[in-house]
């Protein structure tokens, strides 16, 4: 290959990686984007002395009244029930909670994406080793698809450990997201080698039928009569081809 061929080849792969590259870092966005406005977060901070001004003002009116002792006994009262339900609805997100999620809907629906991201990375990934295409072809598709398996990986271990780890451990995420990284990486390393495994099982068991059934035929072929080895021949190698064409699958 010339240089201006290597050349045109790198320069025809940068639209491609930039796909790449977009499709991997639009799901980390999230991440660094706003969850809601500075100003909804000042805002909200003005309705508690809003509340807290409103009681001063009722507790004014009725001090030195005849209200004023019915008055406190009707603030003790609230205040023990909005304890109380504050307890009760704890509670509850408590027994609904999974892996830190309000309800297993959110759950399902958090890791359901990534899972299924994964999923079908892998499925990619084992359907190119197992292709007969082209040794380039298959380096350029394997390497366009490792980083969305680790991607996927990510964002699946991220979806099942955050929330738990952040409502429970007081964790910082300088620490917690490589942990998560590690994770994803091991995720892929492992995934890669089962399915390379699997097809290295495959292949020794293609090559041990192909070897029975050239055995078979060279035995079948050194025992039947002279006038039938022809015919014999002939439907030896139509089911040879046949379970040649089985095994290529």
């Amino acid at each position: 290959m010339t240089k201006k061929q290597g050349l045109n080849k790198i320069i025809k792969s940068i639209p491609l990686a930039m796909v790449v590259v977009f499709a991997i870092t639009i799901t980390f966005v999230n991440e660094i984007a706003e969850h809601l406005p500075k100003k909804y977060d000042i805002h909200k901070k003005t309705y508690s002395p809003i509340i807290k001004e409103r009681n001063k003002q009722l507790e004014k009116l009725v001090t030195g009244t005849p209200l004023e002792k019915e008055y406190h006994i009707i603030i003790k009262r609230t205040k023990v029930k909005l304890q109380k339900y504050t307890k009760i609805k704890n509670e509850i997100l408590d027994e609904t909670s999974i892996l830190g999620y309000i309800s297993p809907k959110n759950m399902l629906f958090a890791i359901g994406l990534p899972i299924s991201g994964l999923i079908l990375a892998l499925l990619f990934y084992g359907f190119v080793v197992k292709s007969n295409e082209d040794v380039l072809k298959k380096k350029l598709y394997l390497r366009i698809i490792n980083p969305f398996i680790l991607t996927f990986s990510y964002w699946m271990v991220w979806s099942l450990l955050w929330f738990k780890i952040d409502g429970e451990y007081d964790i910082p995420n300088y620490i917690l997201y490589p942990i998560f990284l590690v994770i994803s990486v091991l995720i892929l390393i492992i995934s890669k080698y089962l399915i390379n495994y699997n097809k290295s099982i495959e292949e020794r068991l293609k090559n041990g039928i192909k070897l029975l059934i050239n055995h078979i035929s060279i035995y079948t072929f050194s025992v039947i009569p002279e006038k039938k080895k022809k015919e014999v021949f002939i439907k030896n190698l139509e089911t040879y081809e046949k379970l040649a064409k089985t095994v290529r699958k």
